[in-house]
């Protein structure tokens, strides 16, 4: 990644698209940090992003025109996402209408799993912390290790947790969708104007 195009892509699309410098993140930063300053160059007639950004101050006309440009550019990036976003939709419209019962459900079995798992953890903690307080025998012994193990599991507690909550998260939009409301997010909504 070219660190000085990326800045100089920002300082340009701050001033006249800002809605291009989310953009100017992620694995096409480069290639849109290119994009941004070339047409800046090329509509200015100069030959450094400096100097296309002060051309651009200097000239109403010419900031209208890359404006007009970067609105062109920023239109095509939303295309290209929702065209991604449609065909991951599309992946799982078909496994939901997938005539394998365990493939349409799996996401329900996966939180039934999650949440057996997370009953049969816990339940044998406190199984344990009762015994040791019961007997009185290594008490302070069970307790560190009972917390050290709770420690160690804290990550795989995590990504589990955070895989089911985009699975309840994902389950709840399409449950919308089918009940027919519209969606507020950013995508659906460009996407509706890109319709009009």
């Amino acid at each position: 990644m070219v660190p000085g195009l990326i800045t100089a892509a920002v300082g340009l699309a701050s001033e006249f698209a800002p809605k291009i410098v989310g953009w100017l993140a992620g694995d096409k930063a480069e290639e849109t940090a290119e994009k941004v300053v070339e047409t800046a160059k090329a509509i200015t007639g100069t030959s450094t992003p400096e100097d296309a950004l002060q051309a651009l101050k200097n000239d109403p006309e010419l900031a209208l025109k890359y404006t007009e440009a970067m609105n062109e550019f920023h239109l095509g990036l939303e295309r290209e996402y929702t065209a991604r976003f449609q065909e991951i939709h599309k992946t799982i419209r078909a496994e939901l209408s997938s005539t394998d019962p365990f493939n349409r459900r799996w996401r329900a079995f996966y939180g039934y799993c999650v949440a057996g798992a997370w009953l049969f953890t816990f339940s044998t903690f406190l199984g344990i912390m009762i015994y040791a307080v019961g007997t009185g025998k290594n008490l302070a012994e069970t307790i560190d290790a009972t917390t050290k193990m709770i420690g160690a599991m804290v990550p795989l507690w995590g990504i589990a947790l955070t895989i089911l909550g985009y699975n309840i998260r994902k389950r709840s939009r399409d449950k919308e969708v089918a009940a027919g409301e519209k969606s507020g997010g950013l995508i659906s909504t460009i996407a509706g104007l890109i319709k009009k």
